[in-house]
C-alpha cells in the first residue's frame, strides 16, 4: 500500500453490510492506518458470530 503523508489523517468508514470484500478491505484499512505491513493475502481474520455481536452490544433498555 502507498505510504502516507507525514502528519496527514487517513480515515475509512462504511453504512453498507459488511461482506467478505468490504470485510478484508476494512481489516487490511485498519492494519495499514496503525501504521502495520499488510501480508500479501491481506490481514488476517474472520467473520463474527451472532453470538459473538450480541455479547458486545451494552444494554441501554433501562
Amino acid at each position: 500500500m502507498a505510504d502516507a503523508v507525514p502528519g496527514s489523517l487517513v480515515a475509512t468508514s462504511t453504512t453498507t453490510g459488511v461482506h467478505d470484500e468490504l470485510r478484508q478491505l476494512l481489516m487490511n484499512t485498519i492494519v495499514w492506518v496503525a501504521g502495520g505491513e499488510v501480508p500479501e493475502g491481506g490481514a488476517p481474520g474472520r467473520p463474527l458470530t451472532e453470538d459473538e455481536l450480541n455479547a458486545n452490544f451494552d444494554d441501554y433498555s433501562n
